[in-house]
């Protein structure tokens, strides 16, 4: 129901939250469909009452343990449960490199 990870960085104490997906390949209309409203609405409502940051880590091709390409959104740029490549593609990242946190970010 939540995100799927709660996390904490250790020098800045900053809380924020990830809900991790993976798609295998994007709809026939060329889009990513990465939740459905009511998810993202329990997603909405748990970064308002929380007050913490929350982003869609989305797999997508290749194994969910491998995927082929990675997108770090931030909640508030996943404004609808399938996006474009337009509103997901300025998200993406290697799926090869570690996450890391920097000036309140998540990268």
């Amino acid at each position: 129901m939540n995100p799927d990870y709660i996390l904490r960085h250790n020098r800045s104490r900053v809380e924020f939250a990830v809900e991790y997906k993976y798609r295998s390949s994007l709809d026939p209309k060329g889009m990513l469909n990465w939740s459905n409203p009511a998810q993202l609405n329990r997603y909405r409502e748990f970064a308002a009452n929380r007050k913490i940051p929350v982003y869609i880590a989305i797999g997508l091709g290749g194994v969910d343990n491998d995927p082929e390409d990675l997108f770090l959104i931030p909640l508030q740029d996943a404004k609808f449960p399938a996006l474009y490549p337009s509103q997901f593609k300025p998200f993406s990242r290697n799926p090869k490199n570690d996450f890391y946190w920097k000036d309140g970010e998540l990268y």
